[in-house]
């Protein structure tokens, strides 16, 4: 593992999670996410996924040469994929209607793709 595959993958991720605070920034005055802007526990787990990604995109691309730019993308994508991935084992099956407001830090980041 190259120390600039991994920088370049957890830009990525980075950049996948400015993204995702931009997309919402008519939506910051909500509740929940003041709520999240505010917590460690979620900012450890956002810090936890860019460092799972890199090092995940390296591992994933070991001993087979690529672009950085491949380890940006990926980078960026691995982070959605997990997420999705989670989401969808934390959701309950065969529930109709809204979800009720979950005060779990953890599962509202994965859900909140």
């Amino acid at each position: 593992m190259d120390t600039m595959q991994i920088l370049t993958a957890a830009l990525g991720a980075v950049a996948q999670e400015v993204a995702y605070w931009y997309d919402l920034r008519g939506k910051l005055a909500l509740q929940k996410y003041k709520d999240l802007m505010e917590s460690k526990s979620y900012w450890a787990v956002t810090l936890a996924m860019i460092a799972v990604s890199a090092f995940g995109t390296a591992i994933w691309f070991a001993g087979e040469a690529q672009s950085l730019r491949t380890y940006l993308i990926t980078g960026a994508a691995f982070p959605l994929l997990l997420k999705k991935g989670i989401s969808v084992l934390l959701t309950p099956q065969n529930r109709l209607g809204g979800r009720a407001q979950d005060k779990n830090i953890v599962r509202t980041y994965f859900r909140e793709v």
